[in-house]
């Protein structure tokens, strides 16, 4: 008779130990779920972030273009013949360091 009590007390403690274990993988599953969603938006949030910068980056390169090539066209327009030369020199420039090849 003590066999049998030692017996059933071992299973209640296997049968508890049992739904301790799936109590803890399903906890654990839960909070890899939680932390993978909270990754995501994080990512997500930085993503968007990046993406914005880069357009405003963008904007900027585009706004200093414009402006430099209005500065450019203002002085030949102020200088046509002073403009000629310097293009002519560049292309002297140019054409040297490529026929060194």
């Amino acid at each position: 008779m003590a066999a049998q009590t030692e017996a059933d007390a071992l299973k209640k403690d296997f049968d508890e130990l049992r739904h301790s274990v799936e109590q803890l993988s399903k906890d654990v599953s839960s909070l890899s779920k939680s932390l993978t969603d909270q990754l995501k938006a994080e990512a997500s949030s930085v993503a968007r972030q990046a993406r914005k910068s880069a357009a405003s980056v963008a904007d900027e390169i585009n706004t200093k273009g414009q402006e430099s090539v209005e500065a450019v066209e203002n002085a030949v327009k102020e200088h046509p013949f002073q403009g000629l030369l310097i293009a002519f020199g560049v292309g002297l420039v140019l054409s040297q360091f490529l026929s060194r090849r």
